[in-house]
């Protein structure tokens, strides 16, 4: 249909253009991007975003006033209506540059629905939201450097999986904001973001450098949480949980030397690689069902800070994985036929559990044992201990055998329970 004044019903039209889209698609064919550039004008009572000669929203590169049609690239500025009634659009590309206090809100109008071969990205200090019902199935991937992109809910919306387009989201700044739906695409973290998300599907990356902090806990990725080197995942305050939640089992894979702090890593599987640092930062805490895997040569850092090991377990490939330079406290265990060397400047304030086949190198440093109940050596098979200071009484439960490496010194009572061996 053309011309202005028509009365074919917009739902028809949407239809028409589905029906093109996909024709299109099956011939291998797709919307080609217009060369020209239409900046957001529109308002009230009409702030539609649609393919109708009548609602001519949009300035040209001429500044005159223009309707939009499929393959335009669009931007959004400091003009118009920050409410834009999505309809059925296939841009060339999209960008929201807009400052704070204009922000934009994509509401689903008669169809509510963005697609083609296009990128949104989005620059500025102001937030652009997405309402749950308007439909993005663009290819071209998202990009933030500033402001906020989020998604609306209301009360008492049910969860459900949230697609920002079919590719990847691009954090250059800025934020993603997804309360309580779960997002289905991957994140790539290319230089610093924060994510206010509660679930998501795919994997979260921090490239080699880039810094990630969280507005709000993070649970059940899908995936895992890939840290390149040098960079840092800022907790927040929060936790991050990679077991919980609809999504299932993910990890978090330090592929580089990077940092994880202020907040609790929980049911985590955390994979340092081969001779890579992972540092834990100040306020850290691991809990229960956390599993630190270091690789030939790996270290956990300590970082000269007090980490809670609340039951949390350390394995490592290989002799020579190491942790150690600050405070152990809580209680860590050191899993079935690992072998763990503490760092210089370690302390252990908290319990240690040795399960069979395990050998914990004290590195010349101190393990007091006593005093307070929390400080506790504990065998759930044979193991080895030593090289260092072991203070305090030590007690080798029955059935169980304790050995000690060169240079280990001990300097109070041994006592063994029935059928022990030291």
């Amino acid at each position: 249909y053309s011309g202005v004044g028509t009365h074919m019903r917009p739902h028809t039209v949407i239809t028409m253009k589905k029906t093109l889209a996909l024709m299109l698609l099956l011939a291998g064919l797709t919307l080609e991007a217009r060369a020209e550039t239409l900046t957001w004008v529109g308002d009230y009572p009409y702030p539609v975003w649609v393919t109708m000669p009548d609602y001519c929203n949009w300035l040209d590169e001429t500044g005159n006033k223009v309707y939009f049609q499929d393959g335009y690239e669009v931007v959004f500025k400091d003009l118009g209506s920050g409410h834009v009634d999505v309809y059925v659009v296939y841009p060339g590309n999209i960008l929201v540059e807009n400052s704070s206090g204009h922000d934009y809100l994509f509401a689903a109008g008669n169809g509510g629905y963005i697609g083609g071969n296009t990128g949104l990205t989005k620059k500025g200090d102001g937030q652009l939201t997405i309402n749950v019902a308007c439909k993005c199935d663009y290819s071209g991937g998202t990009y933030i450097y500033g402001g906020s992109i989020g998604v609306a809910t209301r009360d008492g919306d049910a969860t459900r999986e949230i697609q920002l387009g079919t590719d990847d989201i691009h954090l250059y700044g800025g934020c993603l904001v997804l309360d309580s739906h779960i997002l289905t695409n991957n994140i790539v973290v290319e230089e610093n973001g924060t994510l206010k998300i509660h679930q998501a599907l795919g994997n979260v990356t921090l490239r080699a450098g880039s810094h990630l902090k969280l507005a709000d806990s993070l649970y059940g990725v899908g995936g895992d949480v890939i840290l390149g080197d040098s960079s840092s995942l800022d907790l927040g305050w929060k936790s991050v949980n990679l077991y919980s939640g609809k999504a299932g089992k993910g990890s978090i894979n330090v592929e580089g030397n990077a940092t994880i702090g202020n907040g609790k890593i929980s049911l985590c599987q955390v994979n340092v690689a081969e001779g890579k640092t992972l540092t834990l930062g100040e306020n850290t805490s691991a809990t229960s069902g956390t599993v630190f895997n270091l690789g030939e040569g790996a270290t956990l850092n300590l970082g000269g800070n007090s980490v809670d090991f609340a039951n949390a377990s350390i394995s490592a490939s290989g002799d020579s994985a190491g942790i150690g330079n600050g405070t152990i406290t809580g209680e860590l265990t050191v899993a079935a036929g690992t072998q763990i060397t503490l760092l210089a400047d370690t302390t252990i304030t908290g319990g240690v559990s040795l399960e069979d086949g395990a050998t914990f190198n004290l590195g010349g440093n101190t393990f007091h044992i006593g005093g307070e109940a929390s400080n506790r050596l504990s065998l759930s098979g044979s193991a080895t201990i030593g090289n260092g200071v072991i203070e305090g009484g030590l007690t080798v439960a029955g059935g169980k055998s304790l050995a000690l490496l060169a240079d280990t010194t001990v300097t109070g009572d041994v006592s063994l329970e029935d059928g022990a061996t030291f």
